[in-house]
């Protein structure tokens, strides 16, 4: 048997957030996060398993580059890869 010294427990942080989580990392109300989703503000979503979910990872991206359109979020982001992909 493990002593509570022995094991570790490890936090994940979720790759994958919902639009209530979105909202408490940007700050926003629901009705303000889903009028940005319609309006093509917000970060890109996926549907997956009947529910939408963003990237933690884009939302925060999304936030340090002062919350783009969708479009210029794309833009942005391909142009990030493509310096990533030059320096290697």
């Amino acid at each position: 048997m493990m002593t509570k010294q022995q094991v570790q427990i490890i936090e994940l942080e979720p790759l994958m957030i919902d639009a209530k989580t979105a909202c408490r990392i940007c700050a926003v109300s629901e009705r303000l996060w889903y009028t940005l989703i319609s309006t093509g503000q917000a970060p890109p979503s996926v549907k997956l398993g009947g529910r939408r979910l963003w990237k933690l990872s884009s939302v925060r991206q999304w936030v340090e580059w002062n919350l783009p359109n969708i479009d210029r979020f794309k833009i942005l982001s391909e142009q990030e890869a493509q310096k990533c992909a030059r320096q290697r």
